[in-house]
């Protein structure tokens, strides 16, 4: 593929236009959104080349852990807007489901699924490590959104089956059970239709560099299979953090939490 310009860029924003304009017609109220979207989104990947530039001179085993929680935080950051029922120390429990599971199944990545040499190589490992903190952050944000929902809306229901003996777990495992669930669906949902319906991201990198399909669809199955696991860890650890935060030990519910939520 030849190389772009500003002018290609020009181009694509045309198709930004239009939907704005198609928006404002409408009355759906979303051209701000798509405008703002598209100025962030813009502003952030000049920038991201930039810093990439400068990265990618760079090299080290603390250059990776520096970049490795610089993400890790802003998908923390992330994940925590866009939960509605905000509560104190939530970002912290996001930070810690996503870094945890990220830094698992990355350290597996790198050292055995997709081995690196060395294994903090920058240009290559950072762009695996981003894949997999991209989408855990998704299932991270879905499952505390349908968490404390639930915890909210049926605050009556986990008080009587705890009064008639229920233990903490049994009130709420459906609960757990359904968030959890709902946090996996984006990556489940992908996994069912990927070569059918889109060709991911992973592959098309690897077509687009040169290398043959089969061994691009190698490398995305080993990506793909990667994501899904952090996924898991991340939404059962933020699922399991937060309900014995807001149920203690004593089985009962922790009043000033639930006054946050309700």
């Amino acid at each position: 593929m030849g190389e772009l310009t500003f002018i290609n860029i020009l181009y694509s924003l045309g198709l930004i236009v239009l939907c704005s304009g198609i928006s404002l017609f409408l009355g759906l109220a979303l051209e701000k959104k798509i405008i703002l979207a598209t100025v962030r989104s813009c502003l952030q990947l000049a920038l991201l080349g930039y810093v990439l530039t400068w990265l990618f001179t760079q090299n080290g085993p603390w250059v990776f852990f520096f970049v490795f929680m610089f993400m890790a935080l802003v998908a923390s950051q992330t994940a925590m807007k866009r939960v509605s029922r905000r509560h104190k120390g939530l970002f912290w429990v996001t930070y810690a489901s996503i870094f945890f599971s990220s830094f698992l199944t990355g350290s597996y990545t790198l050292f055995i699924s997709i081995p690196q040499d060395p294994w903090f190589d920058i240009t290559r490992s950072i762009p695996l490590i981003g894949m997999i903190l991209g989408n855990s952050l998704t299932g991270v944000s879905l499952t505390m959104d349908k968490l404390t929902d639930h915890l909210a809306l049926k605050k009556n229901e986990i008080e009587e089956s705890l009064s008639l003996g229920a233990t903490r777990f049994e009130a709420c495992r459906s609960l757990l059970v359904d968030s959890i669930q709902t946090g996996m669906t984006p990556i489940l949902n992908s996994m069912m239709v990927v070569g059918l319906v889109s060709i991911p991201g992973m592959m098309t990198g690897q077509l687009l560099a040169g290398n043959s399909p089969t061994q691009a669809s190698l490398y995305q199955m080993a990506i793909l299979l990667i994501i899904c696991s952090t996924s898991y860890l991340s939404t059962l650890m933020v699922a399991l953090i937060s309900f014995v935060r807001f149920l203690n030990s004593f089985h009962r519910f922790d009043g000033e939490l639930m006054e946050e939520i309700l």
